[in-house]
């Protein structure tokens, strides 16, 4: 008998029982990206820009009046500019205070920078200045965190009850004090975000503010000095926010890296922490709770919408130089796991994805076939499937999966029964010359021979023996390779029925 295995098109399901779940999901996806009809291993990374000192905990985009951005990089008590068509990094600064975990706001053609240690400062392009403002009690150095609203810059300094902000149309200068204690449950300011939510008569942009204890406070107005046009709309109960870089916008919603998981913040205030339904990270919740329980505390927790991927991306620091990244397919909804992209920090520049890396290196990410010279290992586990008859023991002889892939002898496919995952043997690495994709190469400029014959023949099924009986079963594909980006389109499994 044959029966068809879906490709995990709804990606990686880290919620339901193993028993109970959508055929379409997987069970572990690791370095591969699913969409609406197959699953694709992800590109590479590759040095862009090397030997800066220290880790590169800051990556930011200057946005000038010419309209031309420019790369910063904080690494080693310095900024640098980095050209990212030569990698080549030119210091902007040095003596930067403590550390270079920098928040960073542009405005008024200027890049505006804090880290809680040094005095804040601004880059014009050319130049980094000292940036002076000033309050009564306020020491300006302590202030980690900027945002803009309406036309104006707002600061605060994390775990503390208050906020600070500038006239209309400034960064800089006096600032005014708004205190939070008469309004907030307890506990201090994690981060300040916006929030653009549809009240029924057009589109309201709202202030909101999210405090360590877990509770938000939503504002509107546009000048908090006048209680005429700035006014307390709700509070809110959310789960703790763990980062003050723990959010990011994605479309008209902000997505909220919380003790709960991954937090639509739409959601979470009109359903509180009843449940996690409807949350954008609902089905790997289980997965991201326990990172979180495990390495909440470690630096480097980071969102970032990336547009010319279609990608959610959260970055997860395991250790200090290690990290995996949660994303998710923001056509799709479709979750997965990367690995071996150690980058503490990240950005999205001029349409490309970049990261940072504790060894003092810029990586540019989702670019080529290899992490940096390394191959790119990959995983398939899709959800465990009764086979059309849950009451009778299978035995797998044959499964078919068609691919793209130029070496499908290195692919390993193994099949599992019963909810066990046994430990499969290493991987083999392909040939390195595999040559270039169907449509990638110019005519005339490879030679003629089996590696490009296969490449002409593209998408086509092959066969592997596997051996497993149980009552449920489930496929493994795993395959590594430094050469192309491997498709997978379908998978059927040959098997024969047993008694029940």
């Amino acid at each position: 008998m044959n029966y068809p295995i879906p490709i995990p098109t709804l990606g990686w399901n880290a919620r339901d029982p193993f028993s109970n779940m959508d055929p379409r999901y997987a069970i572990q996806l690791k370095n591969i990206l699913p969409d609406e009809t197959t699953a694709t291993s992800r590109k590479g990374y590759e040095e862009l820009s090397t030997g800066l000192g220290g880790s590169v905990e800051t990556l930011a985009t200057y946005k000038g009046e010419s309209g031309s951005d420019e790369l910063l990089a904080f690494a080693d008590s310095k900024i640098y500019a980095i050209d990212t068509s030569t990698g080549t990094a030119t210091e902007k600064r040095d003596n930067v205070t403590h550390n270079n975990r920098f928040r960073t706001l542009n405005i008024n053609n200027l890049l505006v920078m804090v880290n809680g240690e040094s005095v804040p400062a601004t880059y014009d392009g050319t130049n980094v200045a000292n940036l002076t403002i000033t309050a009564v009690g306020l020491t300006a150095a302590d202030l980690n965190g900027v945002m803009s609203f309406k036309s104006r810059a707002y600061y605060w300094i994390e775990n503390e009850n208050a906020f600070w902000y500038c006239g209309p149309g400034a960064h800089t200068g006096a600032v005014t004090k708004f205190p939070l204690n008469y309004v907030a449950s307890g506990g201090g300011v994690t981060e300040i975000v916006t929030w653009t939510r549809d009240s029924g008569s057009g589109m309201d942009d709202l202030f909101v503010i999210l405090m360590n204890t877990g509770e938000a406070l939503v504002y509107q107005g546009s000048d908090p000095s006048s209680a005429s046009t700035w006014s307390i709309i709700g509070k809110f109960t959310l789960a703790q926010p763990i980062s003050i870089r723990g959010s990011c916008n994605l479309g008209s919603d902000r997505v909220i890296i919380t003790k709960d998981g991954y937090t639509n913040l739409s959601t979470a205030l009109t359903q509180a922490r009843l449940t996690t339904k409807n949350n954008v990270g609902d089905n790997i919740v289980n997965d991201v709770r326990k990172q979180i329980e495990l390495t909440s505390d470690n630096f480097g927790w980071d969102i970032q919408f990336l547009p010319s991927q279609s990608l959610l991306l959260v970055n997860v620091p395991i250790s200090d130089n290690v990290t995996h990244q949660h994303v998710m397919n923001t056509n799709t909804g479709a979750w997965s796991k990367l690995q071996n992209m150690n980058g503490i920090s990240w950005i999205e520049h001029a349409n490309q994805p970049y990261f940072g890396t504790a060894d003092g290196k810029v990586m540019k990410a989702f670019s080529g076939y290899s992490d940096n010279g390394r191959p790119i290992k990959t995983k398939i586990i899709p959800a465990f499937n009764a086979l059309g008859d849950p009451s009778r023991k299978k035995t797998p002889t044959i499964c078919t999966v068609i691919t793209d892939h130029l070496y499908p002898n290195y692919i390993s496919v193994d099949t599992h029964q019963d909810f066990n995952i046994k430990i499969s043997p290493t991987l083999p690495l392909p040939p390195e010359n595999a040559g270039a994709l169907w449509g990638a190469g110019l005519w005339g400029t490879f030679g003629w021979g089996q590696n490009n014959q296969q490449i002409l023949e593209g998408v086509k099924p092959y066969k592997y023996h596997v051996v497993s009986n149980g009552f449920y079963i489930t496929v493994k594909i795993r395959q590594q390779s430094k050469t192309q980006q491997t498709k997978y389109y379908s998978i059927n499994l040959k098997f024969k029925g047993g008694k029940a």
